[in-house]
Formats: C-alpha cells, sequence, structure tokens
C-alpha cells in the first residue's frame, strides 16, 4: 500500500497525457452524457438521512418521478462502434444538482466534438457553445 501511495501523484498526468494522444488519434469524437440517481435513503427518511452529509441532499427524479436524499452520478462516454461507450468523465454531484450545471463545469474540456445527451442538456445557447468551442450539443426534439 506504501509502495501505491507513493505513486499516486502520478496518475493523474498519466491519464491526462493518455487522453491528449487519443483526442491526437481522433479529434472529432462524439461524446453520450446522462446522469443517474443514487438513493442513499429510503423516500420516506430523506428529511432525517445522515449519510454522507457533505454531498448529499435531496432531490427529486423526474423519470423514476422519485424525490430521494442522495447523489447523482454524471458520465460521460466517447462513442464506440459496435460497443458500450468508454467513460472518460464520471462525477458525483448532490442530488439538487440539475445536470446543466454539472455540464458547465465539464464543458470547457470538449472542443471538436459532438454530444448527445437527453432533454436536461438543451441549451438555449447551444449556437455560441458551437460557435466558440466547436461542440454540437443534440437532444431529442418531441414529435409535434
Amino acid at each position: 500500500m506504501q509502495r501505491l501511495n507513493r505513486v499516486a501523484d502520478v496518475f493523474a498526468p498519466l491519464l491526462a497525457l493518455i487522453q491528449q494522444e487519443q483526442e491526437a488519434k481522433n479529434p472529432g469524437q462524439v461524446w453520450l452524457i446522462d446522469s443517474f440517481p443514487v438513493a442513499l435513503a429510503k423516500p420516506g427518511r430523506r428529511f432525517e438521512a445522515c449519510i454522507a452529509k457533505a454531498l448529499a441532499d435531496s432531490g427529486y427524479c423526474s423519470t423514476k418521478k422519485l424525490h430521494y436524499y442522495g447523489v447523482r452520478v454524471h458520465v460521460i462516454g466517447r462513442r464506440q462502434s459496435g460497443s458500450l461507450p468508454i467513460p472518460e468523465h464520471i462525477g458525483v454531484a448532490g442530488a439538487s444538482d440539475h445536470d446543466g450545471k454539472v455540464f458547465d463545469q465539464i464543458r470547457p474540456y470538449l472542443h471538436n466534438n459532438e454530444l448527445y445527451g437527453d432533454k436536461a442538456y438543451q441549451r438555449p445557447d447551444a449556437e455560441a457553445i458551437r460557435q466558440t468551442q466547436n461542440l454540437t450539443i443534440l437532444t431529442p426534439v418531441k414529435k409535434q
């Protein structure tokens, strides 16, 4: 364990180097983004929960129609043909943090790409993002 602790500082720059090599090989990436809830307490106990107070809080998942106490896990994956996406970013935020707020923190690292997400990632400034970062955000459109 001590040997692993001594080299722990090497992993972050090494991962950054690997990602730069991947971007050099494939400059036009296609990304998939989504999030999902992780309930840490039953819905009836969400106001009395004492688990992970520094990170978790109360939130609502509209997909599951669920009020819960917990966190949201946000995943951005790189598309690969014929297989599941390769996760490039996995982050954890409080249940009350909206997907758009978390996306704004991740967005500066995504250039020259297409990003597919659900309607939570629809942006009024999508055209400005496309022009400044060359990032096209594609979300579903409801059929009339």
